[in-house]
């Protein structure tokens, strides 16, 4: 007895950016996608919650976390590149940089 494999896949409140490239890769590999998102655009990817900024978030003690935060930052532009062509839309990636604001003296350069 084999199990049976569903062919749809339905996620709710998964509209920000990895919900919806979970939902994105479900479809390319064939299964069916419904994606319910009461207030789309809102998730943590409004708030940069999908930024990746990892020398600037760095800690020390991180060092493995920093390398796959750049690991993840050198993979976007093809990532970027393959959304917009499936969305007929430019995906708004900007590589240009970050800016850090030091809020005391605890963050400030030394």
């Amino acid at each position: 007895m084999s199990a049976r494999v569903p062919d749809d896949w339905s996620s709710r409140g998964a509209g920000g950016a990895v919900g919806l490239s979970l939902a994105r890769a479900a479809a390319r590999d064939g299964w069916s996608v419904t994606v319910f998102d009461p207030a789309p655009g809102r998730g943590a990817s409004w708030v940069a919650g999908g930024m990746l900024a990892p020398v600037t978030e760095a800690w020390p003690g991180e060092e493995d976390l920093l390398a796959l935060g750049l690991d993840s930052v050198a993979r976007w532009p093809e990532f970027a590149a393959a959304l917009s062509a499936d969305a007929g839309t430019d995906a708004g990636l900007h590589p240009e940089g970050t800016v850090v604001a030091a809020t005391g003296r605890a963050t400030a350069p030394s």
